[in-house]
């Protein structure tokens, strides 16, 4: 561990690190060297050989030890006055093998103490992706010192604007109690028109009708930008603009209060002009995109309140995103007659001639970020509105988010048939929306798309993969209310299921966008002298990815993700039943930044089995995965097989629950729940057959019973509804077919055991199920537990078994030599001991037997969507 102590007083630095570089020569030439320009660069005094004894000589630069000194400097200006000092510490390696580290020494900069934040972003300099790049055999502390300098001044920057802005909240904090004021939320921050009052300052020679537009904050990291925009006149008119914006409390006591940039044209003559207000280039880029607009007589404005943490260069995006929002509501007002709010909140798609100088792709991304109610979205027109808006029955805060056309190299498609599906919420039967019923032309286009967008995608970073799957996560997670909605609406399960289940899916752009930069080579070593072996990981090519309607969007993300991050392409088929959770991610990865054709969406019903042939068998596909029942897996395999194509393959399952008599039985119940019942049971994963040993079968089968009768069954959007309905009638059919039969095999009905109405069944708990009842060789896929008592550890491992398939398995046991040996012994991919939930992002999900092929999630997930290439050369 690096010490901290100063080093001595009343040294002679110079002789010191003269005597320094004489001891590195000529053993460490390139140390030595390095040395030197660092004392011509920071001054004789300012480099200091340091060491933590300060009776030991030091010049410690022998071969095989390491080198520290110590760099006094200031920070750049404009905080130039304030010291720093900064460990180096040289490793016997460097340059050749290993970089230097470099250690913050001050506890303070300025008047602020250094948090462990900052002290550990200097430590990572060398091993950061935000640092410094390091190459073997290449010197490079005076970059590491310059980026320690950089990090350090934009935090003590930031340390500045909290405390000013501290100091203006008890000032406020002071009024308030000196002098009361009105409540502030009579005046909410964030309000859509501000005219400007003539009557607050009398000094201020404003036009009179001067109205301030101001759109919606966004919020990344913590850190909060408010754009603002409004019609200049007169050059003359903006310092007197900004001033009444800053003796608004809210705009002074922020980071940056008034980033601005404006353009003027009067007699002829263009005048222009932008402020970056201390946020380094951020007015000359709000300048620069005025330009390209060709924006004439405006004045935007972004204020950015700092939350803490560093967001580097996507700073400057948030500050485009604002202004282009608060323009463009600008120049909406300015057209729209007799509006007398500046909070717009009918603009429809027609309007959007009134905006030549905006593109399409700019208009479909700026709205929905503005307030307006009713977002325009490129792809609808008068007579193509989302369900949301036709019925008026089901509210998003974005219904742009709704899209009824599949989604092919960038653009939203209709079926070239002009044919469609239509989508019906499961608990009702009301008609959610269309979606295309596309075929064998939609889908070659799809996967020609795919095979371009290839071409140039597999050559990104790894980095620059990671950051737009991290921007997709986050759009996930601002959306989440939305997306649950949809999810609910077309899948059927309770309100809070979808938003779980978009959480859970959203975990899986996050964990591969982690992954994007870990997909590591190995180096192999060969038995000859002359031969260097390595192998690197490579993107397999085109996917095609076809999902099932339980995880509408968790089983698209599994997939998704590990194929973005690896460098894949995909073309995805989601099912019918449950399309606009699909459209809905996609539309947010467009809106992420996903270049056109990475991303692909056919939506099909009659044509399923053209469309699905042409994605396994079409030469540009280089990798088929599929989640659904094993039959269809079998089929899809067979001709995936045509090509040699890489296929994964997460199938039917039919899960055994087995609870010993050491159990703990009130969390076996628990754990039973939610793996049986959750989705209504609906899930591949859940337990189809539940072994319970004999002395406590009663207890076991009582409190289960009692907690499954207390469950409400209905609506997904009802705040009291715990279980939802199946998805259609042909599930409703499979449940009672095995119900009934098991009931005519001798089961008892503890609980349900009956068709409610419609998709609805209720939940249900049969005990001594026989061992040839249909419900304990098929997967049944609703909401019926099945009891089966057992007596010992061989037998029920034995009937566990008894199944062609394998995916999952839990048990309940406090013996935890039981657990080992139950756990290796059932024949399943998966276990879940003591736990009924075992679905992560970070974990290998899959099965054996006929449960599948591959692994999904993990480390080993993105595997399935690459290569290894072997390389040997000779030196």
């Amino acid at each position: 561990m690096l010490s901290s102590e100063s080093s001595p007083p009343q040294a002679d630095y110079a002789l010191e690190t003269s005597n320094l570089i004489a001891s590195l020569e000529p053993d460490r030439e390139a140390v030595a060297s390095e040395v030197a320009a660092l004392q011509s660069i920071y001054g004789d005094d300012n480099l200091r050989p340091w060491a933590s004894d300060p009776n030991h000589n030091s010049q410690n630069g022998g071969t095989q030890e390491s080198v520290r000194y110590e760099v006094c400097t200031n920070l750049p200006a404009p905080h130039d006055q304030v010291p720093i000092r900064i460990l180096v510490t040289i490793p016997p390696s460097y340059p050749l093998t290993s970089p230097p580290q470099l250690q913050l020494l001050s506890k303070y900069i300025g008047a602020f103490g250094v948090n462990s934040s900052l002290f550990g972003s200097v430590l990572r300099i060398f091993h950061s992706t935000n640092g410094v790049e390091w190459s073997p055999d290449s010197v490079c502390v005076f970059d590491g010192v310059e980026k320690v300098l950089e990090l350090c001044a934009s935090w003590y920057a930031d340390q500045l604007s909290l405390e000013k802005a501290g100091e203006l909240l008890r000032e406020d904090e002071k009024a308030h109690r000196t002098d009361p004021q009105p409540d502030e939320d009579e005046h909410p921050p964030y309000i859509g028109h501000t005219p400007f009052s003539m009557a607050d300052d009398a000094t201020l020679h404003l036009p009179e009708d001067l109205q301030m537009y101001e759109a919606e904050p966004i919020t990344d990291r913590k850190s909060a930008f408010v754009g603002r925009a409004c019609k200049l006149d007169d050059p003359a008119h903006v310092p007197e603009i900004l001033r009444k914006l800053l003796s608004d409390r809210k705009i002074a006591r922020a980071a940056h209060p008034v980033i601005n940039a404006w353009r003027c044209r009067t007699n002829g003559v263009l005048h222009q002009d932008n402020d970056d207000d201390g946020e380094t280039a951020a007015g000359g880029r709000l300048a620069h995109l005025l330009q390209i607009l060709e924006v004439d007589n405006v004045l935007v404005i972004v204020t950015r309140y700092f939350g803490g943490i560093h967001l580097g260069p996507d700073r400057f995006k948030l500050h485009g995103t604002r202004w282009k929002v608060a323009v463009f509501w600008k120049k909406v007002a300015e057209k729209l007659s007799g509006a007398e709010s500046g909070r717009i909140t009918d603009v429809v798609i027609s309007r959007v001639p009134l905006l030549p100088s905006l593109s399409d792709d700019e208009v479909a991304y700026i709205c929905p970020l503005c307030v307006f109610s009713t977002p325009i979205t490129k792809d609808e027109s008068p007579g193509q509105r989302s369900a949301a808006r036709q019925s008026g029955k089901h509210e998003h805060s974005d219904n742009s988010l709704i899209k009824q056309q599949g989604y092919i190299n960038g653009n939203w498609l209709d079926a070239a048939s002009g044919a469609t599906i239509k989508v019906t919420n499961p608990a009702n039967g009301d008609e959610l929306g269309t979606i295309p019923e596309m075929g064998l032309q939609e889908t070659k286009q799809a996967i020609e798309a795919a095979g371009k967008a290839f071409e140039t995608w597999s050559t990104t970073t790894a980095k620059y993969r990671h950051d737009l799957m991290k921007k997709l996560f986050s759009l996930m997670q601002e959306h989440n209310e939305d997306l649950g909605r949809i999810m609910t609406l077309e899948n059927g399960k309770p309100l809070v299921e979808g938003k779980a289940e978009n959480q859970y899916s959203a975990s899986f752009i996050e964990w591969f966008a982690e992954e994007a930069v870990r997909t590591y080579g190995k180096n192999i070593p060969s038995p000859f002298p002359h031969i260097r072996n390595v192998t690197i990981k490579q993107p397999v090519g085109v996917c095609s990815i076809l999902t099932p309607w339980n995880f509408p969007s968790a089983m698209i993300t599994r997939k998704l993700g590990a194929a973005l991050a690896a460098g894949c392409t995909v073309v995805i088929k989601p099912p019918p039943e449950t399309p606009f959770s699909a459209l809905a991610l996609t539309e947010l990865a467009r809106r992420a930044g996903f270049p056109d054709g990475v991303i692909n969406v056919v939506t099909t019903q009659a044509n399923v089995a053209e469309v699905g042939k042409e994605m396994c068998e079409n030469k540009i596909v280089k990798k088929v995965s599929f989640t659904g029942s094993t039959p269809v897996a079998k089929l899809l395999y067979g001709i995936a097989a045509s090509t040699l194509k890489k296929v994964s393959i997460e199938a039917g399952g039919n899960a055994p629950f087995i609870v010993f008599n050491d159990a703990d039985v009130d969390a076996a119940v628990d754990g039973a729940i939610a793996s049986k019942f959750r989705g209504s049971g609906q899930t591949c994963v859940c337990a189809n057959r539940i072994y319970v040993q004999s002395s406590v079968y009663a207890e076991f089968a009582s409190r289960l019973s009692e907690k499954v009768s207390a469950f409400k069954v209905g609506n997904g959007l009802d705040k009291d509804t715990t279980h939802g309905p199946l998805i259609h009638g042909r599930a409703i059919e499979k449940v009672k077919r095995h119900v009934d039969d098991a009931v005519q095999r001798g089961a008892s009905v503890l609980v349900g055991g009956k068709h409610i109405d419609g998709n609805f069944y209720a939940p249900t708990v049969l005990c001594d199920v026989p061992r040839d009842a249909e419900i304990m060789d098929e997967e049944t896929f609703g909401p019926v537990a099945a009891l089966v008592k057992f007596e010992t550890e061989e037998e029920v491992i034995r009937l566990a078994n008894d199944t062609p398939v394998g995916l999952a398995g839990y048990l309940y046991s406090r013996d935890v030599g039981r657990v080992w040996r139950v756990s290796e012994a059932l024949q399943v991919g998966m276990i879940g001991a003591n736990t009924g939930l075992i679905s992560q992002a970070p974990i290998p999900f899959g099965g054996v037997k006929e449960s599948g092929l591959g692994r999904e999630g993990g480390p080993s997930g993105i595997d399935e969507y690459m290569i290894t290439k072997f390389i040997a050369m000779a030196l």
